[in-house]
């Protein structure tokens, strides 16, 4: 079973398309959705929590479920970077407005939880950090008992302790529950730390989806000159090393075998990604001179 299936998938605004493209996401998996900003990241999750219609296409989550139906609601919880939090309640207040609206909502547990990460349930929302607002936002998602929960930037304006502490949330979560996590944020090194899989979008395409085992033993910095790596098979240059005509290029290849003449580094995810983003941000400044 997939969580996520797209066929064709488009989504247009004033004529300007924001994502194209086509990706099946697998069930039971931290999924790391990375891109550069206006990459179609938000607006792949916010069609997959029915929150946006797509223009063309189709899409559909557990294989046969349709987002935004009655039945995606059931299953799955979304949380995003604008958390939707009632200011003027309290924490309780939020609990009890929450349990209302969802019949699969565990009251008991969200309480266990907000009180275990010392949060006050009479304490007014506004007078909440962001960090503590977050992990409120997180906790009301995880007592829907999703089979899949949504993540779209929503450590993006936290600092880098709050942000750890909402990680370390999500992953106590995926020990204790078979739910699948999607995950996009630009904090690479943090996803790396939690993601067991990765899809890169780049101008509402994808150009890389597979697990984080993969994608790591598929890429190499290789030291050899660009002429010494456009004459093998099987290897594509995804950036180039411009502080010598010598350097260690950043390489997806098939088969290890046809670069064991070259001295090789194995790059870590952090530095896989960067390079893919540098790429693609040096295809759109072409692309944009063409025109």
């Amino acid at each position: 079973m997939s969580l996520l299936s797209a066929e064709l998938l488009t989504k247009s605004y004033r004529g300007k398309t924001v994502l194209d493209c086509s990706v099946e996401l697998p069930k039971g998996k931290v999924i790391a959705l990375v891109g550069p900003n206006g990459a179609g990241k938000s607006t792949l999750l916010n069609i997959a929590a029915g929150l946006v219609r797509q223009s063309s296409g189709s899409i559909a989550l557990f294989d046969d479920v349709e987002p935004g139906s009655q039945a995606a609601r059931e299953r799955i919880a979304f949380v995003s970077q604008d958390m939707v939090l009632h200011k003027r309640l309290s924490v309780r207040q939020t609990l009890q407005l929450t349990e209302s609206l969802n019949r699969n909502f565990d009251m008991t547990a969200a309480e266990r939880r907000i009180e275990a990460l010392g949060i006050d349930l009479k304490s007014r929302v506004r007078s909440l950090s962001g960090g503590q607002q977050s992990q409120v936002s997180l906790s009301l998602a995880l007592a829907k008992n999703p089979d899949a929960l949504i993540l779209d930037e929503p450590t993006a304006a936290l600092d880098p302790l709050a942000r750890h502490e909402f990680l370390a949330q999500v992953m106590q979560a995926v020990a204790e529950t078979d739910v699948s996590v999607i995950y996009s944020s630009h904090s690479i090194e943090d996803l790396a730390q939690v993601s067991d899989h990765v899809t890169l979008l780049a101008q509402g395409q994808v150009q890389m989806n597979d697990s984080i085992d993969v994608v790591e033993q598929g890429h190499a910095l290789v030291h050899a000159s660009l002429n010494e790596l456009e004459e093998l098979d099987g290897v594509e240059v995804i950036e180039v090393d411009d502080a010598a005509a010598v350097g260690h290029h950043l390489v997806h290849v098939l088969d290890p075998k046809v670069i064991s003449g070259f001295p090789v580094v194995a790059p870590h995810l952090s530095r896989i990604i960067l390079g893919y983003l540098r790429n693609s941000k040096m295809q759109q400044r072409h692309t944009r001179k063409v025109v």
